[in-house]
């Protein structure tokens, strides 16, 4: 069975919960009593596929493949734990400790008997790599997940991305339930990740850069790499703690066309400079795509990440080499002048390699930049467009910054839009 998510404001799962207290004469509650648990599953549509070249993000499914419901206390200790079987419709068996993913989603739910008292929260891990739940200690000992598990394996694309949510209990009053003593749970559930998407680099940009008006007078170009720079290798599946940041700094060297990796920082997953994934044109173009024939709404480059919560941004670095420019020509015309005689220049910006810096990114027309991205979002640059006066060495120390107005995507097409500084 395909299980999918989503909800009216990110892509998750949302995961209904009611608690109810057994009653003594003497009274009872959370604290002193098992509770019985009524689980119910909701259950909707996200997008997803691999990276390079891709798919945009979108209306494909998101496959369920493992799941389990964790009861703990507020310090995150397990008191107990649900294994949710994909494609049953079997109901809880306490036994076993499991309870068909059909159940969930009929109407109501299914319950889930003696509970420990001391529940305080309830959190759904999905699709986490190598069957590596656990059933007891913390729920913060799930090993890490890394950003292979985001691609490599059965956890590849966004369609089987490692999925988290946790949440609190309410107690239900009795102008919403039959009788005091009711708790209640909805936990989000969003992917560990976010998602970088470019359709389009050209070399065809005109605006205004650094307080002056500018127009590409790029001619060709060839677009030698791209590559994710300032990710974290490895995160807790809660997002709350991250590995130490990949910075490849400035280095050109750390950006080279080398297989199997472009550094030992970078690894495959994070950047494409092979032909293959690049669409290596018969010769220097001024307009690159990730399909010979390519759709800018639909085929993108993409590069999944561990989005740890409130960390840094992702940058997007770009290799081309072999810049020709136009130049004016013998009568001193400019290339956008009538009557210019098209004249370039192959040496003041080529052939050696030189680069684009994205990492200051906008989002829904906002004035200040993001300073971290949101798990389970999709940042999406349709058609990133350069002249040569931005182009420099990596992560230069005088930033020669790309600025991108974009919009966040719940794994659904929207447009970006993208301005330079």
């Amino acid at each position: 069975m395909k299980t999918v998510f989503k909800s009216a404001l990110i892509a998750c799962a949302a995961l209904a919960v009611g608690l109810t207290g057994c009653q003594k004469e003497n009274g009872g509650g959370i604290d002193k009593e098992a509770k019985t648990v009524t689980l119910r599953l909701v259950q909707g549509e996200i997008g997803g596929t691999t990276r390079a070249v891709a798919t945009h993000v979108a209306d494909a499914a998101i496959t369920l493949t493992s799941a389990r419901i964790y009861f703990t206390n507020d310090s995150g200790a397990i008191q107990d734990y649900v294994t949710i079987v994909v494609g049953s419709s079997d109901g809880y068996n306490e036994v076993a400790k499991t309870v068909g993913m059909d159940a969930l989603d009929a109407t109501g739910g299914t319950p889930i008997t003696d509970v420990p008292a001391a529940t305080t929260k309830v959190v759904i891990v999905g699709n986490l790599p190598g069957g590596s739940y656990l059933s007891a200690g913390n729920i913060s000992d799930i090993a890490d997940v890394t950003v292979a598990n985001l691609f490599g394996g059965t956890n590849n694309g966004v369609a089987n991305v490692p999925l988290y949510g946790v949440s609190g209990l309410t107690l239900k009053t009795a102008a919403t339930a039959s009788a005091n003593g009711v708790y209640t749970a909805k936990v989000d559930v969003k992917p560990v990740g976010a998602r970088f998407e470019v359709g389009q680099i050209a070399g065809d940009y005109t605006g205004t850069f650094q307080g002056e008006a500018i127009t590409s007078k790029i001619k060709s170009y060839t677009l030698e790499g791209i590559y994710i720079n300032n990710y974290y290798p490895t995160m807790e599946v809660d997002c709350a703690t991250a590995g130490t940041i990949v910075h490849n700094g400035s280095v050109p060297g750390n950006y080279n066309r080398v297989a199997p990796y472009a550094s030992p920082g970078i690894g495959d997953h994070l950047a494409d400079y092979l032909a293959a994934s690049l669409v290596a044109q018969d010769s220097p173009a001024i307009t690159y795509a990730p399909k010979a024939t390519a759709n800018a709404d639909t085929d993108v480059w993409g590069y999944n990440v561990l989005a740890l919560t409130g960390g840094d941004v992702p940058h997007l670095i770009v290799r081309v080499s072999n810049v020709v420019v136009k130049t004016t020509d013998s009568t001193g015309k400019n290339p956008d002048e009538v009557g210019y005689v098209e004249t370039l220049d192959a040496t003041t910006y080529g052939p050696g390699a030189k680069f684009l810096t994205v990492r200051r990114i906008f989002v829904d027309g906002s004035t200040t930049a993001l300073t971290s991205f949101e798990r389970g979002y999709v940042y999406r640059i349709k058609k990133l467009s350069f002249a040569e006066q931005h182009l420099g060495i990596p992560e230069p120390p005088t930033a020669i910054d790309i600025e991108v107005e974009a919009e966040l995507i719940p794994w659904v097409s929207k447009d970006v839009d993208y301005e330079f500084e």
